[in-house]
């Protein structure tokens, strides 16, 4: 997906942006709320293009390589160690700003271990 929006931007093909703003208005939303929720409303627009920017790359990679990264199992295990990052985040003041940058580490080395030696 992100090939493809690079492609219209240098296309200006402004209808593909159209088309997908508003054949996917609850992603829209679901997206914006999160970046929201991460930059707390300071920065929430530029937050909104990061978590797109994020969502395409990691679903471009994972559809080039054969990586996985939306099955039951991986998702089990990343929400119980995300629930258990934030847990740890919120006692320690210091860290709670870099939050987000937590996370994207936290995905990251889970998305590595998980294709590389649990799912065969």
């Amino acid at each position: 997906m992100l090939i493809e929006a690079i492609n219209a931007l240098l296309e200006l093909n402004l209808s593909w942006f159209y088309e997908v703003i508003f054949l996917n208005l609850f992603w829209v939303f679901a997206f914006m709320a999160i970046a929201y929720m991460f930059w707390t409303g300071k920065k929430a627009f530029a937050g909104f293009f990061m978590v797109v920017f994020a969502i395409w790359q990691i679903a471009d990679f994972t559809a080039v390589s054969g990586w996985v990264w939306a099955v039951g199992a991986f998702l089990f295990v990343h929400y119980v160690s995300r629930m258990s990052i934030l847990i740890f985040v919120s006692d320690t003041k210091w860290l709670e700003p870099h939050l987000p940058k937590i996370y994207t580490v936290q995905f990251l080395i889970l998305l590595v271990i998980f294709n590389l030696f649990i799912f065969r």
